[in-house]
């Protein structure tokens, strides 16, 4: 703040206008790492909060394993979910704020998050994910994201992957054919990354079978009925 008043200026200031300056730019920078510190927890809490989930529907696995009565391990949905629910329900692009609204008013937020700073939150989810398309500021989901799951419950990746392409208008990179794939209903407990590692692993083994590939770039080259 100092450096920006010309230096002949200075001589005519007060201590006391001076010492009133440098305390305007320390609260100033005060109240920036602040800003920056909470969205920073925001996101660790978000992810800590996923971590926890995907224990607890690893110990309900384990133990329906070791019963005879079936257990249904039901999965909380993530904010990408909630996100894509709230855009396939209005069918038309919205700014960060409208999604927000309507995440708050389905009961979607974090506990412990102020409106503040679950905006932050849902912001980066929206520029993280490849599935969320941006116009200007408006938000929607890019063609093809809601591709129609297998019939078969228990349809393999490489039957999801067929199933994104196939519903795709484009080519689409390994990373957005996971998302999309994660959307279609696909069952993991692998993360963003590692998803995309085993589509792009599931891509390259049926390259030039059912797969072509061009400019990080994949679409189907046979008829799939």
């Amino acid at each position: 703040m100092l450096s920006k008043i010309p230096q002949e200026y200075l001589k005519f200031l007060s201590v006391k206008d001076l010492e009133t300056l440098l305390d305007l730019k320390r609260r100033d920078e005060e109240l920036q790492e602040l800003m920056e510190r909470r969205d920073r927890l925001a996101r660790e809490l978000e992810a800590v909060e996923e971590r926890i989930q995907a224990i607890e529907d690893r110990r309900m696995k384990d133990l329906g394993q070791r019963t005879t009565a079936p257990i249904v391990v039901r999965k909380r949905k993530t904010l990408k979910e909630h996100i894509v629910e709230v855009m396939q329900e209005v069918r038309q692009p919205m700014p960060a704020g409208e999604i927000q609204k309507r995440l708050v008013d389905r009961g979607v937020m974090g506990r412990g998050s102020n409106p503040r700073s679950f905006y932050n939150t849902v912001f980066q989810a929206l520029q993280r994910y490849d599935c969320f398309h941006k116009d200007d500021k408006l938000y929607s989901l890019k063609d093809g994201t809601a591709a129609e799951a297998p019939a078969e419950d228990s349809a393999s990746l490489k039957e999801y992957v067929v199933a994104v392409l196939k519903h795709a208008k484009t080519p689409l990179k390994a990373s957005e054919i996971a998302s999309r794939a994660l959307i279609a209903g696909y069952k993991t407990d692998l993360d963003q990354d590692g998803l995309t590692q085993r589509v792009t692993a599931t891509l390259k083994k049926h390259l030039n079978s059912l797969f072509d590939w061009d400019s990080q770039r994949y679409r189907l080259i046979t008829p799939v009925n």
